[in-house]
């Protein structure tokens, strides 16, 4: 039996209400009938493909995908959820139907992508991933970064950066972030939790750096 870990987090952790001042850097264009958000040099040689977590298109997702185009990469990030994404206020139990939402998407997305000669992706990067299982990491074929936080299960985070045939992985878990760090969770009005999620976006430069 495998160990699939669905990040209660995910549905518990209260999304903040407030964030600091940001004017997203990048533009909405719609490609395939699709809104999306793109940031970064027309003239990119190397591109990223950005999934955002459930709550969409929020501050902190968006200032991390500028930080990534800051660093010379195309940034895409489209809008899979169609104008409807995860409201916050489902998480702090003010609405009903709140505890039904039990998954972040897209570091599963992520794994199962990443598997196979026939993966189109060069490098395979997570934050806060729901639903993490060693089995995946069997069949991912590319180097691969996992950044998790309390919220994702210490032994079954452990076993998934252990399950690498032969691939690259790299795989951080802070005790002090919040499922969600990264991305619309972010507190960026804390000094200490803004300078984290700096570091953590720092990280994925340098492991693209090496791998792209």
């Amino acid at each position: 039996m495998t160990s699939t870990h669905s990040s209660a987090a995910c549905c518990s952790t209260p999304v903040p209400k407030a964030t600091a001042d940001y004017t997203p850097k990048g533009t909405y264009q719609t490609l395939a009938n699709t809104k999306t958000y793109i940031t970064g040099p027309a003239s990119a040689t190397k591109a990223l493909f950005h999934i955002y977590d459930i709550f969409g298109f929020r501050t902190p997702t968006l200032q991390g995908a500028d930080i990534l185009a800051s660093a010379g990469y195309l940034v895409v990030m489209p809008d899979f959820f169609a104008g409807s994404p995860a409201e916050p206020a489902w998480m702090d139990g003010s609405e009903e139907g709140g505890k039904n939402i039990g998954f972040c998407w897209g570091g599963k997305i992520v794994s199962l992508t990443s598997a196979g000669p026939s993966t189109h992706w060069k490098v395979g990067i997570q934050t806060s991933p729901a639903q993490v299982d060693p089995e995946d990491a069997k069949k991912i074929t590319i180097p691969s970064l996992m950044l998790a936080s309390e919220g994702e299960d210490a032994e079954t985070v452990r076993k998934w950066g252990e399950s690498f045939d032969g691939e690259v992985a790299r795989v951080e878990r802070s005790e002090k972030e919040v499922h969600g760090w990264m991305s619309a969770r972010a507190s960026l009005e804390d000094g200490e939790r803004r300078a984290e999620f700096e570091r953590g976006y720092q990280v994925v430069l340098e492991f693209l750096g090496k791998y792209v």
